[in-house]
C-alpha cells in the first residue's frame, strides 16, 4: 500500500526525543479559544510522539490508536494554541488508555486507527470544551461525501520544517472513499478520504487531531494518514470514521450522542 504511515517511520522533533506524527500545511493561525475541544497529546515509553486529540466529555479524549500504541504514559495539553503549553494531566496508559480492540498496526496498514483516554475530571471554561459527537448512522455510516470539514493540529508546516509552535487549521472536503483507494489500495475500511483544493492538508504530527464537519460543529473524523510522498503534494488524506465506531465508544465511555 502507499499509505505513508510515516507515522511509522516517525521522524525526530528537534525537542528532546520527541517523534513527531503527522500536521498542517498552507493553513491558518488559529485564534485564542477557536478550538476549545483540541488537546494536544504526548504519549511514549522510552521515546515520546506528538498527537492531536479531541475533548468529548469532561473525562474523555478521542485520538488516533497508532498515537498510543506501546505507550506507557501519556500527558494531556490543554486549553492553549501554543504546543505544550500547559500539560494538564500525566497518566499511566494501562489504565486509562482503551485502544480500540481491533485496532491492527501490521506491514504498513494500520486498522480501526482510534483510541479513547479517560482522563481525571476537567472543568469546561472558554478555553476548554467538549466537540459533539456525529448522530447515530442508520446504515453503519453517516454519508458527508461533498461536505467541508476543518482540521487542525500543531503539525509541520511543510514536509521537511520542525513542528509548529502553534494551532493552525484548515479546510477540506469529504471525498468518496474509492479516491483513496484508488491511491492507497483496497484495505481502507472505517475511513474517511478527504482532500483540499488549494494545497492545504495535514502534515507530520497531526495525528489524532479532529476533523470536525462545518456548519453543524460535530466530529466526524479522527486524523489517521497521509500520502508516501509527503504532506505538500496535494494527495488526499484519511481519517477514522467516527461514526462508525459510535457503538464501541458508548461502551467504553459510556457516553451518547449529543
Amino acid at each position: 500500500m502507499l499509505i505513508v504511515l510515516w507515522l511509522l517511520l516517525v521522524r525526530d522533533f528537534i525537542v528532546g526525543e520527541a517523534n513527531v506524527l503527522p500536521r498542517i500545511v498552507n493553513g491558518k493561525l488559529a485564534d485564542q479559544r477557536q478550538f476549545p475541544y483540541a488537546v494536544q497529546v504526548e504519549a511514549g515509553n522510552n521515546r515520546t510522539v506528538l498527537c492531536g486529540g479531541s475533548i468529548i466529555a469532561n473525562d474523555w479524549v478521542l485520538t488516533a490508536g497508532h498515537c498510543t500504541e506501546n505507550a506507557t504514559w501519556v500527558t494531556l495539553y490543554y486549553g492553549s494554541v501554543w504546543t505544550k503549553h500547559y500539560p494538564l494531566m500525566t497518566l499511566e496508559a494501562k489504565t486509562h488508555v482503551f485502544q480500540h480492540p481491533q485496532f491492527r498496526s501490521v506491514s504498513g496498514d494500520i486498522i480501526n486507527d482510534i483510541a479513547l483516554i479517560r482522563t481525571e475530571w476537567v472543568e469546561f471554561s472558554d478555553r476548554i470544551q467538549s466537540i459533539a459527537l456525529p448522530t447515530e448512522p442508520k446504515y453503519g455510516y453517516n454519508n458527508y461525501v461533498g461536505q467541508w470539514a476543518t482540521v487542525a493540529g500543531w503539525g509541520q508546516l511543510h514536509d521537511h520544517g520542525s513542528g509548529s509552535v502553534r494551532l493552525f487549521w484548515a479546510t477540506l472536503k469529504v471525498l468518496d472513499v474509492s479516491v483513496c483507494r484508488r491511491r492507497y489500495g483496497n484495505k481502507l475500511v472505517g475511513l474517511l478520504c478527504a482532500q483540499s483544493g488549494d494545497a492545504q492538508s495535514t502534515c507530520y504530527g497531526d495525528s489524532g487531531g479532529p476533523l470536525v464537519l462545518n456548519g453543524e460543529n460535530k466530529l466526524i473524523g479522527v486524523f489517521a494518514f497521509l500520502s508516501y510522498l509527503g504532506c505538500e503534494v496535494g494527495d488526499p488524506v484519511g481519517f477514522s470514521d467516527v461514526s462508525r465506531y459510535l457503538g464501541w465508544i458508548r461502551s467504553v465511555s459510556g457516553i451518547g450522542n449529543n
